[in-house]
């Protein structure tokens, strides 16, 4: 439990509790004393921890920074949760807690993972992009001797500290089959991966997972069965996880370049086209809402740490490492639900264009919720149209996207905030800053949101231009 940045050696972040702490321009401009000696402390204990496996969770409640940037390898390398809060008397810290220790005889925490992975001889497990560790063995001292993996653990075996129902990994893998001798058609290549853990009374638990995949041979078949097999919503998460990884490593810009260029190779690969006529240019249906991930994918703070403090950005994208596809697909594109009177919510595009006068909207990203409610809908409340009998359905109207959003986030692991605002509050600022910037033809000025970010439309007419040109 952390209310302030440590000020005494040696994981000290800042020299005194009135001076203010690092911003991400400091660490650019390599103007933070403490940061790399900070980092090594934590990092020293980390490995301590890892190996008396034993799970690290942070919370955070203060109002500024209290140095989760420096610590936060003990809490990634025992797979535990990195938590933010205003105050500890808010109700999102103690659901936290209770989720976190939930379990009937047992919690539902486990603990001592290890993950091994075995591959047939056509297959090498790169590494693993998640919160774990490498398990020594022959094959990890013989990667010592080459360069190390873009992105995450290099290894075959992993280990951390505990998992839950919410963890995932996101496993690597690279065909090695030289060319000069290239794979028969209808050749499987098998991955078996053996996941062992124990629960809180000492029970040991082995699973076996084993899964058999054909081999696609491109000169003779194309890229037809690749494409058959393609998941776009599992890809997200593995471009986002991987520029996540490297812009820890190197820079958001750097990781912004990285996976502008996948996003370019897969759609020249995979789309169909006449070179040079972006009009022609089309993606198949696994292949068509990967392009709308990407953009919404740049515009998160994953990528984009203006107006975002180290620690806001650590924890963000802590988060996005453990969390399954659905709830780090949540994070990288929100859902908007639209209700309107007499009918059923529908989800609608994250779109200014989706803001109706007469509609409440529910915003999921993830970290928070947001119900929103439109300037018809706000008159309404205010003559106090429900309390008179022929209106008595609004009632039910009003309360309908609240009692969803606290059933969305009810397991939810740190528990979001939900914030309920009207068109023109303070707080819809929680909803206009994921919001595509398009705005209808003819809207009002007042409904145009000022921004330096391109809008989803022209992301696509960039795209689909510099896709059919060749030599990608």
């Amino acid at each position: 439990f952390v209310s302030g940045p440590c000020t005494f050696v040696p994981g000290w972040c800042s020299d005194d509790l009135k001076e203010n702490i690092r911003t991400h321009t400091d660490i650019q401009q390599e103007r933070v004393k403490h940061l790399q000696s900070a980092q090594s402390f934590y990092m020293d204990i980390a490995n301590r921890v890892v190996s008396r496996n034993i799970v690290c969770n942070v919370y955070a409640c203060s109002m500024d920074q209290t140095g989760m940037l420096e610590m936060s390898s003990v809490v990634q390398k025992t797979n535990g949760y990195l938590t933010m809060h205003e105050d500890y008397a808010h109700e999102t810290v103690s659901d936290t807690l209770g989720r976190i220790l939930k379990g009937d005889e047992i919690l539902n925490t486990k603990y001592c993972f290890s993950m091994a992975v075995k591959c047939s001889r056509e297959i090498k497990v790169k590494s693993c992009v998640g919160n774990v560790n490498a398990i020594a063995s022959k094959e990890t001292y013989a990667n010592l001797l080459t360069l190390p993996e873009e992105f995450g653990v290099s290894g075959s075996s992993f280990t951390t500290s505990g998992i839950d129902q919410h963890s995932s990994f996101c496993l690597l893998f690279e065909v090695v089959n030289p060319d000069t001798n290239p794979l028969p058609v209808g050749r499987q290549g098998i991955v078996q991966i053996i996941t062992s853990y124990k629960d809180t009374v000492g029970r040991t638990y082995t699973r076996v997972t084993t899964i058999c995949r054909l081999f696609s041979n491109l000169s003779q078949e194309g890229l037809s069965k690749i494409s058959a097999g393609f998941d776009q919503e599992t890809a997200a998460v593995v471009l986002a996880r991987c520029a996540s990884y490297k812009a820890d490593a190197e820079s958001g810009r750097d990781a912004m370049r990285w996976l502008d260029r996948a996003l370019l190779r897969t759609c020249n690969k995979f789309g169909q086209f006449r070179k040079d006529e972006p009009a022609s240019f089309t993606l198949g249906p696994n292949f068509s809402i990967l392009p709308q991930f990407m953009y919404h994918l740049r515009r998160s703070h994953f990528l984009q740490v203006f107006n975002c403090s180290p620690d806001e950005t650590r924890t963000f994208r802590c988060a996005l490492m453990r969390e399954n596809v659905v709830n780090s697909l949540t994070m990288i594109q929100p859902t908007l639900d639209c209700y309107k009177v007499g009918q059923e919510a529908n989800p609608v595009l994250l779109s200014m264009q989706s803001v109706e006068s007469d509609s409440i909207l529910l915003l999921d990203t993830f970290f928070y919720l947001v119900v929103f409610r439109g300037e018809a809908v706000v008159d309404w409340m205010k003559q106090k149209l429900e309390e008179k009998e022929e209106y008595a359905g609004l009632k039910l109207f009003y309360q309908k996207p609240e009692d969803d959003a606290h059933e969305l986030a009810k397991d939810r692991i740190p528990a979001p905030r939900i914030y309920v605002c009207n068109r023109y509050s303070g707080n819809q600022r929680f909803l206009m800053t994921v919001l595509d910037p398009a705005v209808t033809p003819g809207a009002s000025q007042k409904d145009i949101i000022v921004t330096e970010d391109v809008t989803l439309a022209v992301f696509l007419q960039h795209l689909r231009r510099l896709s059919v040109k060749g030599g990608i």
